[in-house]
């Protein structure tokens, strides 16, 4: 997907995150999870998890990346 993420929806931004968790892509992923967040934290795709169960599964594999770590901790605020 091109950089251009206004003209993505939140269902658009999910799926291009899960096949970029697939490829691995983890920087795509990122990018992906950061605008699902920002579209809307509680964000659920069919029967998908929502975004954040898969920023929470990248850090079970990454324990070491700060920024998914960071984003994680955000979105449960927001969702409090």
């Amino acid at each position: 997907m091109d950089n251009d993420d206004t003209r993505r929806s939140g269902a658009d931004w999910f799926n291009e995150g899960i096949k970029c968790f697939n490829k691995p892509d983890g920087v795509g992923a990122v990018r992906a999870f950061e605008a699902v967040v920002k579209i809307d934290p509680a964000y659920r795709h069919k029967d998908w998890p929502n975004a954040l169960y898969w920023g929470e599964k990248t850090i079970a594999e990454d324990p070491d990346n700060y920024r998914h770590q960071e984003l994680v901790s955000e979105v449960k605020k927001q969702m409090k």
